[in-house]
């Protein structure tokens, strides 16, 4: 609902039917990649018209503690605090009432870690209102036009929110709707609030991509040596795919489980398949020369083995970085 909805009716008429909600984000911590799901802290300011027949409720608390008890979240367990902190500025509407409620979420996250470790995972926050006859709205609303507050917003980050620090809170945005969350024919006021976190790859990618590619370097290394034998270049070539398969395992023992490949899984069978072909080059080059031959041809090995390798090798690795960036 935005600001046009308030022009052919009057201002009391509209906000009686709207209950104005911000969400002031403090904690985003312990995303747990295996339950796929994200444990938060939040406030939720609640924005109301106050009920002119209530009775001994001046500041209003009785009636935003009924007004929470038709809220809900769905996809979460959530624990809300008892304690309801009443909000008072001049710059409210007339008539208007507020208050703060603590709570707790774990949100279930739907991961998705084809990217990692540069993946980027939205959360979700589903709250419903139980009251068919209220539309939640946005905060500002229930704000003098013109001036506004940290709460004259749908949601709002603390400048000291505590986050994981293997992610980084890149956007939060708020969408508007109604449905039928529990099938009954009704819909219901929905507010989805979305918040992007950016996980911080470049420690995995610098620590994983190097130890590859100095393997992988590694592995051209003998085609510079045309005096090796053929059996010498292969032993050094089973004893790297060995290392690879060593370090896939390490590898996979702290990559986020997931039937998507990574984009470090595509690195690391990439490996495995470039140096499993250059190790099939000597036998090849040994088939051809024939048995008598017991070193590769200088001349041949330093123009087609190192120079077609190392062309493998560096445009393998361009499409892996461009594929990163």
């Amino acid at each position: 609902m935005d600001r046009s909805t308030f022009e052919n009716v009057t201002e009391r008429q509209t906000l009686e039917d709207c209950i104005g909600i911000c969400f002031v984000i403090s904690s985003v911590e312990d995303i747990d990649n295996v339950k796929e799901t994200a444990a938060m802290v939040t406030d939720i300011a609640i924005f109301a018209l106050k009920d002119t027949k209530a009775e001994d409720d001046e500041d209003g608390k009785k009636q935003i503690k009924e007004i929470n008890k038709e809220l809900f979240f769905v996809h979460a367990y959530d624990d809300w605090d008892e304690e309801i902190t009443p909000i008072t500025d001049e710059d409210l509407r007339d008539g208007v009432i507020a208050g703060e409620i603590s709570l707790r979420l774990k949100v279930k996250v739907n991961m998705n870690c084809s990217a990692f470790p540069f993946d980027v995972q939205t959360l979700p926050i589903l709250l419903y209102s139980g009251d068919d006859g209220r539309t939640l709205v946005s905060a500002e609303h229930f704000w003098i036009d013109g001036r506004w507050s940290g709460y004259a917003r749908a949601v709002a980050i603390t400048p000291t929110a505590l986050i994981s620090d293997e992610w980084d809170l890149t956007s939060a945005a708020a969408v508007y709707d109604k449905s039928d969350i529990s099938e009954t024919m009704y819909k219901q006021s929905q507010i989805g609030v979305y918040i992007a976190l950016k996980r911080k790859g470049s420690g995995y990618f610098i620590r994983l991509v190097s130890a590859n590619v100095m393997i992988s370097a590694g592995a051209v290394l003998p085609y510079m040596m045309p005096s090796m034998e053929p059996t010498g270049i292969m032993e050094h070539q089973v004893g790297l795919l060995f290392a690879v398969v060593s370090f896939q395992l390490l590898l996979s023992s702290f990559l986020p489980p997931t039937s998507t490949m990574t984009v470090l899984d595509h690195y690391s069978i990439g490996l495995f398949c470039f140096i499993f072909l250059l190790m099939l080059l000597p036998a090849v080059e040994g088939y051809y020369q024939g048995p008598e031959v017991d070193t590769i041809d200088p001349e041949h090995s330093s123009f087609f083995f190192f120079h077609w390798s190392f062309s493998v090798w560096l445009v393998g690795h361009i499409t892996f970085a461009a594929r990163v960036v």
